[in-house]
C-alpha cells in the first residue's frame, strides 16, 4: 500500500490560493447542483452549419479565455485501457463502500485511490474517457465522486496546483459527498419533490460531511473537513449551508462545486436527461461570476474542454462525430471519429478527422441526448 498520509496530512506549508473577484449581479438559484434541480435550458446553437464560426469559439470569448495557436492534439488511443478500468472501477468500488459504511474510511486507502488516478492520468485520456462516458459505467454514488475526482485532476494541473494540493485535491473529491450517507432514504431515493424540510436536512450534508471526517480521521484532518463543508457554498453568498462568499471559500471547494453541478448534468439522472457539456458550459460562463469564480471557469475550458473525449459533435459539413482526443491547450481541433454521413446515416466503418489538419471542416455545436436517441447513436 502506498503510504500517502504524510503528504495529505501536513498543513504547514499548503498555500491558500484565493480569489476574491466578486461580481454583483441578479440573484441565482442557490441550489444549483442539487439532485432534484430541474434540467436547465440553455440555446442548442448560435452557428448555422457551413459558418465559418463555432459555438465554442464565442463561448471562449465571452468567458474571456484567450487561447493559444492551433496545433495538432495528441492521440487520445490508450492502449492501457484495461489498467484504467480497473484503477476506476476499484476506485468506485471503495467509495460505495464508504458511503455504505462511513467506519470503512481509511486515508491511506483513499490516498492510494487517489495517486492511481493520478498515476493512470500521466499514462493517456483513458481515465477521462471512463469519466465523461454520457451513461455511468457503475453505480451512481460511487461514479459520481470518482469523475468529479478525474476531472479535478485536470482542473488542478490548469491551476498550476504543486503536487500536494493536487493530490489533496483528489482525496476531498472522492469523499466530498460522504456526508449523504447520513440523510434518509426517502429523501435520496424519492422522485417526488422534496418538501422544504427535506430540502433544508439535505442542505446540510456537507456538515455532516465534514463531521464524519472530524471524527472519523482526526483533528490533523480539518483541512478536509473545511473543503467537503464548503463545496456547495457560491460566490455570491447563495450557497449553503453557511452563505460564504467567495473569497472565504477554500480553492479546493470551489473546483468540487464547479465540477459537481457540470458533472451532474452532463449525466443522465432520474430527473433529467444528459446535457451536452456545451450547453452547461455555456450556463457556468453566462452565471459570470455570480455562482463560480472566473478563475475556475477558465479552468474548466482549458483542462475539460467544452467539446471534451466522448462528446458527440455536429460538423459545418452536416456529418456526426464522436470526440476521440483533445489537446489540453487547443479546444478548437480535436480528433473525431465520423459517425455519420452527411444525410445523418449511420457510417459502417468509422473514419477519424484530425481537425487541425482539416481547417475547412469545423465544430458547430454539441449534440444533445435526444438527437442521439432519434438517429439510434
Amino acid at each position: 500500500m502506498v503510504q500517502m498520509k504524510k503528504i495529505i496530512r501536513s498543513s504547514k506549508d499548503f498555500e491558500k490560493k484565493k480569489d476574491t473577484t466578486l461580481t454583483n449581479g441578479s440573484k441565482v438559484d442557490p441550489t444549483a447542483g442539487l439532485s432534484d434541480t430541474k434540467t436547465p435550458t440553455a440555446s442548442k446553437g448560435i452557428i448555422l452549419p457551413g459558418s465559418i464560426g463555432t459555438e465554442e469559439e464565442a463561448l471562449v470569448e465571452l468567458s474571456g479565455l484567450e487561447l493559444p495557436p492551433d496545433e495538432a492534439p495528441e492521440d487520445g488511443h490508450d492502449e492501457q485501457v484495461d489498467d484504467d478500468e480497473q484503477v476506476y472501477r476499484a476506485a468506485c468500488a471503495y467509495v460505495d463502500q464508504f458511503m455504505t459504511d462511513p467506519n470503512v474510511l481509511d486515508i491511506n486507502l483513499l490516498a492510494e485511490h487517489a495517486h492511481n488516478i493520478i498515476n493512470r492520468m500521466q499514462h493517456g485520456v483513458g481515465m477521462q474517457r471512463l469519466a465523461m462516458r454520457p451513461k455511468y459505467l457503475v453505480s451512481f454514488s460511487g461514479a459520481h465522486p470518482v469523475n468529479i475526482s478525474i476531472m479535478a485532476a485536470l482542473l488542478s494541473d490548469a491551476l498550476r496546483f504543486d503536487e500536494q494540493e493536487r493530490l489533496r485535491t483528489v482525496v476531498a473529491s472522492l469523499v466530498h459527498d460522504i456526508g449523504m450517507s447520513q440523510l434518509p432514504v426517502d429523501i435520496l431515493q424519492n422522485d417526488r419533490k422534496l418538501t422544504d424540510e427535506e430540502v433544508a436536512e439535505l442542505r446540510q450534508h456537507p456538515n455532516y460531511s465534514a463531521e464524519l471526517i472530524r471524527s472519523l480521521l482526526g483533528d490533523s484532518f480539518d483541512w478536509l473537513a473545511t473543503v467537503v463543508s464548503q463545496e456547495h457554498e457560491r460566490a455570491q453568498g447563495q450557497g449553503y449551508p453557511s452563505g460564504l462568499m467567495l473569497s472565504a471559500i477554500e480553492p479546493m471547494a470551489q473546483i468540487i462545486g464547479l465540477l459537481d453541478v457540470y458533472e451532474a448534468f452532463t449525466h443522465p439522472r432520474r430527473q433529467h436527461l444528459a446535457a451536452s457539456p456545451s450547453k452547461i458550459v455555456r450556463q457556468i460562463i453566462e452565471s459570470k461570476d455570480q455562482i463560480f469564480s472566473q478563475r475556475m471557469v477558465k479552468a474548466l475550458l482549458q483542462s475539460v474542454s467544452i467539446y471534451p473525449i466522448e462528446t458527440s459533435v455536429l460538423l459545418n459539413n452536416g456529418q456526426i462525430g464522436r470526440v476521440i482526443a483533445t489537446h489540453p491547450r487547443n479546444t478548437l481541433r480535436p480528433i473525431i471519429e465520423l459517425q455519420t454521413d452527411h444525410n445523418g446515416k449511420r457510417l459502417g466503418q468509422t473514419k477519424q478527422i484530425n481537425l487541425a489538419e482539416n481547417p475547412v471542416l469545423s465544430i458547430v455545436r454539441a449534440m444533445e441526448s435526444e438527437e442521439l436517441a432519434d438517429l439510434s447513436l
